[in-house]
């Protein structure tokens, strides 16, 4: 069979099996890439702290508020979407007391998605409760729709696998898609006046072959996050990146009972990074040692270059850090590799751009299996021989 009826064939079958995913992942993408202003929005009572004077993050106010407000549970982590003055702490929660007791996060067995219950919205200043809401909420489905298939932590090889399906989606398209030399200039042409059908098809064909580069890089991404971890481990392999070491550990010191408080984490990762600031801390959990601090740079105009530092839980030293100033390229791979999938990578028009080729992406996977619909049906309707 010749190249272009093959690929025609191709990317006509793999549309019909992947659409109704292709579009579950362009929808999600596209509120994902403007969730943190979309929530704002929709709630700013519990997203926004109008008047609060630009300053660090008071961890040990805001676990104490938590704390003493639920008092049978515990904190998970601390989590907010960007250093804005007015922009409040979200803090995630373990489920209700079982037996009398709360639910241990450094239990073996603990899982921060599974057992969690609970975001409460604090005031990073003055650690007072905006207000709560049950952890999951119609954005973390999203969110989990769009990573792991609503599977976290185990639907990411399946999703690898429709990604690479995907791409061959795409390829094959571009390869039917390709003009023959000399017929270049009709190539992007939209014949109207010809029926729907000849109108749907012809800007089928444009706005794939117009947003080509972006779907590509879209896929590409995607599949890469799906494996990342054998990704890194190949590059390392390879000599392009460096193994990850296990972060030392250290036994109770007298006197110091559990170890380091929360705030007293968050002032270590500032110690070592002054130049940053905590958005993300994550407690120890399942028998973990560390702390793990991410942290944006203050002064940026757009975020895409973070920092990660763990913090041992009884001596309260950063004991690994992740800095892709100070890394090999090969690790920075996959922080670069989010920032360029959300758009993060370029600010606002980033995320315009991921906005874009969510809605172009859904008109091409409901455009695609109509055309398939209607030659059927129009094949069905012609007289015999």
């Amino acid at each position: 069979m010749r190249p272009k009826p093959l690929a025609f064939r191709i990317h006509r079958w793999l549309g019909l099996a992947l659409a109704p995913w292709i579009l579950a992942v362009a929808l999600s993408g596209t509120v994902l890439a403007f969730r943190a202003p979309l929530e704002a929005w929709l709630d700013p009572a519990l997203f926004l702290v109008p008047g609060v004077a630009p300053g660090p993050a008071r961890f040990d106010r805001m676990a104490a508020s938590v704390t003493a407000r639920y008092p049978d549970r515990r904190i998970i982590g601390f989590a907010r979407d960007g250093l804005r003055p007015d922009e409040s702490f979200q803090v995630d929660l373990t489920r209700p007391a079982r037996g009398g007791r709360p639910v241990d996060p450094a239990a073996p067995g603990f899982n921060p998605v599974r057992d969690a219950d609970l975001e409460v919205f604090v005031n990073p200043a003055t650690g007072a409760i905006l207000g709560a809401r049950p952890f999951w909420g119609w954005v973390r489905t999203v969110y989990w729709l769009h990573k792991e298939l609503l599977a976290p932590f185990a639907g990411a090889p399946f999703l690898g696998v429709l990604g690479v399906a995907f791409l061959g989606l795409l390829i094959a398209g571009l390869v039917y898609w390709w003009p023959r030399p000399g017929r270049q200039g009709g190539a992007l042409r939209i014949v109207t006046g010809r029926g729907l059908r000849r109108l749907t098809r012809d800007a089928h064909a444009a706005a794939g072959a117009v947003t080509a580069a972006l779907l590509l890089t879209s896929a590409a991404t995607g599949v890469f996050m799906c494996y990342e971890i054998r990704i890194e481990r190949l590059l390392a392999s390879l000599g392009l990146a460096r193994a990850a070491a296990p972060a030392p550990t250290a036994a109770p010191a007298p006197g110091r009972g559990r170890g380091i408080t929360i705030q007293q984490a968050a002032d270590a990762a500032r110690r070592a990074y002054p130049a940053f600031e905590p958005v993300l801390l994550g407690l120890p959990f399942a028998g973990g040692n560390s702390y793990s601090v991410q942290m944006f740079p203050r002064n940026a105009s757009r975020v895409w270059w973070t920092v990660e530092v763990s913090v041992n839980r009884v001596t309260g030293q950063a004991v690994g850090v992740f800095d892709p100033s100070r890394q090999p390229a090969g690790n920075s791979l996959p922080l670069w590799v989010i920032f360029l999938h959300n758009g993060q990578m370029f600010g606002l028009a980033g995320r315009l751009a991921v906005l874009a080729e969510g809605v172009i992406l859904s008109m091409l996977v409901l455009s695609g299996p109509w055309l398939w619909w209607t030659r059927r049906r129009a094949g069905r309707a012609a007289p015999a021989g």
